[in-house]
């Protein structure tokens, strides 16, 4: 059986629930985000890794792993946005890969923009 493949507005909405946890828990997260150092195979590079140190540091203090318990159909890190869900050397995962990357960046960018705004007036 293949599996479904994951569209944009799916990884968006991913990355969106833990930017939500991250504005509330490290405001200034977005500083830390080098998008084109993101890479979801490490855990020093993916989203939490650049934000925490280690991608379980921020999996620990975001609470993630007790806060998914309600959830069922997808592990934690890849519901979170935080890791690919799925087989490594696969065209799914390059471009789920790519997806992730590309909404992190875009949600650091909004943050920017927002604090840039919020200095300026």
């Amino acid at each position: 059986m293949s599996k479904k493949k994951v569209t944009e507005q799916v990884i968006k909405a991913r990355v969106d629930r833990v930017t939500r946890l991250l504005d509330k828990d490290e405001p200034d997260w977005y500083k830390k985000i080098r998008v084109s150092k993101l890479d979801f195979m490490t855990h020093d590079q993916c989203a939490l890794g650049q934000i925490y140190g280690d991608v379980a540091i921020g999996v620990q203090k975001l609470e993630l792993e007790s806060r998914h318990s309600q959830h069922r159909g997808i592990a934690a890190w890849p519901f979170y946005g935080i890791e690919v869900d799925g087989d490594t050397a696969t065209e799914e995962f390059d471009n789920e890969h790519k997806l992730l990357c590309q909404a992190w960046g875009a949600a650091a960018k909004e943050r920017r923009e927002k604090h840039k705004k919020v200095v300026a007036a």
